[in-house]
């Protein structure tokens, strides 16, 4: 065994020297292989190759950050944190007391005077629940104006209050060619309850 990997070693070695001879002994094994060989050699070449370019390093650094993973480090003594409030109180705090709900239409009217768009009237309706805490309005408003006009007042009510959800937008159009349209605006606002 070893005097055939001696031979094969001084092969190479002679074959090193002349560039020629080495590719044309490469031809060979390529035709001995065939194509499937040649893709298999090929293959395993590859993979030998990211392997050793990708793989085993990273593995290294998984066990170079598990070892400091396992040792123990010694962290200073936090200072006694306050006790979160429920999320539900937290919620509560939050929002805006329902007293201040015609508030909240004057400022819709406001927010449809400046992007320019005509409203008329409006309606409101209140869902409460029995013992629930938190208050919805749900408000409809018919505005007329443009297409980017109605879209501005969406969204500064959007930007600029809290609680509030865009609930439904319809658009009507009298004609395709009119710039005007009708939009009806429905918004959904969440108060706290009043006590």
């Amino acid at each position: 065994m070893n005097k055939s990997m001696s031979m094969a070693g001084l092969r190479f070695a002679t074959l090193a020297g002349r560039p020629g001879a080495l590719w044309r002994r490469l031809q060979r094994y390529r035709t001995r292989l065939g194509q499937q060989g040649t893709a298999a050699v090929l293959l395993a070449s590859i993979g030998a190759g990211i392997y050793l370019l990708s793989i085993e390093p990273s593995l290294a650094l998984i066990v170079d950050a598990r070892q400091r993973l396992a040792v123990p480090q010694r962290r200073a003594p936090a200072a006694a944190a306050p006790a979160p409030q429920a999320p539900l109180d937290q919620l509560q705090a939050a929002l805006a007391d329902e007293r201040q709900f015609p508030d909240r239409l004057d400022q819709l009217v406001q927010y449809a005077g400046e992007a320019g768009l005509l409203l008329n009237d409006g309606a409101y309706a209140v869902a409460r629940e029995a013992h629930g805490q938190v208050v919805r309005y749900e408000v409809t408003l018919p505005l007329h104006g443009s297409y980017p006009q109605v879209r501005r007042f969406a969204a500064a009510v959007l930007a600029r209050e809290k609680a509030v959800a865009l609930v439904d937008v319809q658009f009507r159009r009298a004609r395709i060619s009119d710039p005007a349209l009708e939009a009806v605006v429905k918004l959904a606002y969440f108060m706290r309850a009043s006590p």
